[in-house]
């Protein structure tokens, strides 16, 4: 009995050890791409081209609805529910087998954000840096992106609510993640595409997902579901 217990104290210590290693080498590439991307903007700026103006302010909007914009070719993948629509309904509405419910109020930073969403979809060894945080996410969207991936975000609060405009960013992050890792997967393993939806449960209809970010203002168009 003492020979196990030694036995499952090894196995216990090596899985600790790996799980920091792996944490460790993901930080460590994190902090390689952020150097890559300093040298990238470095060369940039000891360019002599002369460069065209920036304007005042560019409008990217993502049609939800149409071929053309949508990564999901015609079907949308992001909707609108009203409060206390149960997951069961969501599913059968959507077709879909499972999903991943996240609470929109914690979601305060983006930081917030990646932890619960990697919370839900059982990753353990979750860093604490951001762009750790970041990487991982994408490689989980991704994976799931092969089979189906809906995420609803539940409790988001009308737009008069001081926490809106705090949560807002959050989710149009999420958005935008789970839009590039779809596209991600159509363009190099479309044989292995699945599914994906985002539903978000407000209490008022949303019918535009909008956030301006520096001279950008990001759009994304939202059906009822």
């Amino acid at each position: 009995m003492e020979e196990f217990i030694q036995r499952l104290n090894y196995i216990e210590n090596l899985q600790k050890k790996g799980a920091h290693e792996r944490e460790v080498l993901l930080t460590r590439i994190c902090e390689l791409e952020d150097q890559v991307e300093d040298l990238t903007a470095q060369l940039r700026k000891v360019r002599k081209d002369p460069r065209p103006p920036i304007a005042s302010r560019e409008s990217i909007e993502i049609n939800n609805a149409t071929k053309e914009t949508n990564a999901q070719e015609d079907e949308p993948w992001l909707f609108y529910t009203p409060p206390g629509r149960p997951i069961r309904d969501i599913l059968s509405l959507l077709d879909f087998s499972e999903g991943y419910e996240l609470d929109a109020r914690s979601l305060l930073t983006e930081e917030a954000l990646w932890i619960q969403v990697l919370e839900r979809m059982n990753v353990v060894d979750i860093p604490s840096r951001l762009s750790a945080l970041q990487k991982l996410a994408s490689v989980q969207l991704a994976s799931a992106c092969h089979n189906e991936l809906l995420i609803i975000v539940r409790g988001i609060p009308v737009s008069a609510h001081p926490l809106f405009e705090r949560i807002l960013p959050s989710i149009l992050t999420l958005a935008e993640y789970v839009n590039i890792a779809w596209s991600e997967v159509e363009n190099n393993n479309p044989d292995i595409l699945g599914r994906v939806a985002v539903v978000l449960e407000c209490e008022q209809e949303m019918k535009v997902l909008s956030v301006d970010r520096g001279d950008t203002r990001m759009s994304l168009f939202i059906e009822r579901l």
